[in-house]
């Protein structure tokens, strides 16, 4: 039965970007003291150094999160992994980092693992010529990692210059090509709304078929503010609405402090079971 603060947060999950600057052990049990039970490692800030731990405390963090009823996922870091990279050192390198990022996860039992598509690179005429070169980067590195059970989550991002992946049939093209069970996607509400026209709905319904998770943040459609939801112009609503299927866990609260998260996990929450959200 889950305890009141649990109850609160509606089982849905919380992204340790809510507490990037402290000590990731810091922030995760002060989320746990305040009821979340399911977490997001965030691989960026304060919390990148988790992919260099060692594999006694990945284990401790592991065995901690088990006593406190803990389900996971992870996002992998975003600074330095490209899976679009043509030069063949730091491609290397970023295989590298998503082999321990996913190979911890393993040992965390998390669900997932969110990855960026990544990035054309400065010489590329087409963008087809980053998409080979990030589809056989994703094809590797399931092979590197085929004993794990965690998936890979591609995740549509931000519509900013050079970037790969904006639009969600672009990885649907990446998934349905790889074939593997083991790769998902991982749709952002907040990054979609960015490209206007209604085009959030359009995308999570291309998603839908291969979603293994949502990241929920609201802004006014000209930067990625991670809001709290019902501060911006995100039709929350009416995505609910549409949403599959999908675990409460497998919504993450992807918010700035502990509070916008607390917040927009009680408007979701109402959101959903049908009752007026104030903002």
């Amino acid at each position: 039965m889950k305890n009141a603060a649990e109850a609160a947060h509606g089982g849905y999950a919380i992204s340790t970007y809510a507490m990037k600057e402290l000590p990731l052990e810091q922030a995760v049990q002060m989320m746990a003291s305040r009821g979340w039970t399911a977490i997001e490692i965030m691989c960026e800030f304060a919390h990148r150094e988790w992919v260099d731990w060692p594999l006694e405390r990945v284990d401790a963090l592991a065995e901690w999160g088990r006593a406190h009823g803990i389900r996971w996922s992870v996002h992998a870091p975003i600074e330095d992994v490209n899976p679009a990279e043509e030069d063949e050192l730091l491609r290397a390198r970023g295989l590298y980092v998503l082999r321990r990022c996913i190979e911890r996860a393993e040992r965390l039992g998390a669900a997932y693992v969110v990855v960026h598509p990544g990035a054309m690179d400065s010489g590329d005429d087409y963008a087809e010529d980053a998409w080979e070169r990030a589809a056989a980067f994703l094809r590797e590195l399931l092979d590197a990692t085929a004993g794990c059970r965690a998936a890979i989550a591609l995740e549509n991002v931000p519509p900013y210059p050079g970037l790969l992946g904006t639009r969600v049939e672009e990885l649907v093209r990446v998934v349905t090509a790889a074939g593997s069970p083991r790769l998902g996607l991982v749709y952002d509400v907040g990054h979609a709304h960015m490209l206007g026209g209604g085009y959030a709905l359009q995308g999570l319904r291309e998603a839908a078929p291969h979603l293994l998770g949502l990241h929920v943040s609201d802004n006014r459609g000209s930067a990625d503010d991670h809001d709290a939801v019902g501060k911006g112009t995100v039709p929350l609503e009416a995505l609910l609405a549409g949403l599959p299927e999908l675990a409460a866990e497998r919504h993450v609260m992807e918010l700035c402090t502990l509070e916008d998260a607390e917040l927009s996990a009680a408007r979701v929450l109402e959101l959903r079971s049908g009752q007026a959200v104030g903002v």
